[in-house]
């Protein structure tokens, strides 16, 4: 059974992807602001860590995702010329 993976136009993670990383977001986001992270750079880490999931879902890419795809395509164009004469 193939399964379709439903993303929207002009994004690279699914929307039930975009609520999860809301959700997660907003979640560390209010604990930092509550005051249950004490360590400065504890805090630090997970409010950035908590805008790029934020910020991401907003946006619907994923720029890791982006990365890793560009990379998988450019090593798998660079396979399929192994061997062969390409001018």
């Amino acid at each position: 059974m193939k399964t379709h993976t439903a993303y929207e136009p002009g994004t690279n993670i699914t929307r039930n992807e975009r609520r999860f990383r809301t959700a997660l977001g907003m979640g560390v986001l209010a604990a930092v602001i509550a005051g249950t992270i004490s360590a400065p750079t504890a805090m630090f880490t997970a409010a950035m860590a908590s805008v790029y999931l934020v910020m991401s879902a907003i946006m619907g890419i994923d720029p890791v995702y982006s990365l890793a795809g560009g990379l998988s395509n450019r090593n798998s164009d660079t396979r399929r010329r192994i061997g062969s004469a390409h001018a």
